[in-house]
């Protein structure tokens, strides 16, 4: 069977996966989701070693501002994957 891409309530499974070999320093793992944003930010949801803010920007925006092509072309594929499931009337 095929993995084929598909909207699934309440997932908490990324879409992507990718290691960037940061030398000696080891391996980043980056895990790539999506999802719907409904409410406003939690704090108190972080644990003590993150440090993360979160921002929304246009999409575009978004695209244009990283730095890595490999992660351009992930966020592209996001995009792609929203863009088809509005079109056939799914909402993500």
């Amino acid at each position: 069977m095929l993995d084929q891409p598909r909207v699934v309530d309440d997932s908490r499974e990324p879409f992507a996966v990718t290691l960037r070999d940061l030398g000696q320093k080891g391996t980043k793992v980056i895990w790539w989701y999506l999802t719907i944003v409904c409410g406003e930010k939690e704090e108190g949801t972080q644990t003590d070693s993150e440090d993360f803010r979160p921002e929304f920007v246009a999409v575009d925006d978004a695209i244009r501002t990283l730095t890595f092509q490999d992660d351009k072309d992930i966020a592209q594929r996001a995009l792609t994957l929203v863009e088809s499931h509005h079109a056939v009337g799914r909402t993500m």
